[in-house]
This record gives C-alpha cells, sequence and structure tokens, in this order.
C-alpha cells in the first residue's frame, strides 16, 4: 500500500491527495474558483496520466465555493477519468457545491455520490 499525501494550494485553495494501491482520494478545500481551477485539474490530471490509477474519490466537503472555471474544471476532471476508463465518485459534497450542481442541471457529475450531504 503506497499513501502520499500531497498539498497544492492557492491563496484560499488547498487540495490534499492520496493514493492507496490503486485508489486516488482528492481532498478539496477553499475556494475552487477561477485561480485554483487550472491548478486543480492539472494536478489531478497528472495523477491520472500517471497510472495505476483505476478510482477517484473526490472529497468536497470543505469547498465552500465553486465559479463556473472550477464546475469547468470539475466536469473536465470527470471526462478526464472516463476517458481512461477510470472510476470517479464525489464524495461529501458541500451545500454550496450542491446548490450549484442542482442549479446548473449537471446532475450526472454527482450521479455516483457516495454521501451528498455535509457531515
Amino acid at each position: 500500500m503506497s499513501d502520499d499525501a500531497t498539498g497544492n494550494s492557492t491563496s484560499h485553495f488547498t487540495l490534499t491527495t492520496m493514493v492507496r494501491d490503486s485508489s486516488l482520494e482528492l481532498i478539496a478545500a477553499g475556494e475552487l474558483d477561477m485561480t485554483a481551477a487550472f491548478k486543480f485539474e492539472s494536478r489531478v490530471d497528472a495523477l491520472l496520466s500517471a497510472g495505476g490509477v483505476q478510482a477517484v474519490v473526490v472529497d468536497l466537503a470543505q469547498v465552500d465555493f465553486v465559479d463556473s472555471a472550477g464546475l469547468g474544471a470539475l466536469l473536465s476532471v470527470r471526462d478526464h477519468a472516463r476517458r481512461r476508463g477510470i472510476d470517479l465518485q464525489l464524495a461529501r459534497i458541500s451545500d454550496p457545491v450542491r446548490k450549484l450542481i442542482d442549479l446548473t442541471g449537471i446532475g450526472d457529475l454527482a450521479g455516483d455520490v457516495t454521501d451528498h450531504r455535509r457531515r
């Protein structure tokens, strides 16, 4: 079992990654805005491209804001995972993120949610 914890931050956003066997867990916190979206997408795409990942869980419990760029990054990460045959699930979606998903009608982004309510 391999465990790699990495923090990647912008001014108001952090992304912690943990790799265990063939699973990747991403824990996002803060504001997934235009500034953070590019770094988020680039970091996740690099992890997916490295190979060996069969499943990804994105924990959004600590994300308190997502703008259109952040939403685009989440959609892009989902698409990258699908193209590689990687299962991607959103977990513990915060209320602000849930509202955005509901308002934009992109429920398929949260289609594989393991637990959509904040705990």
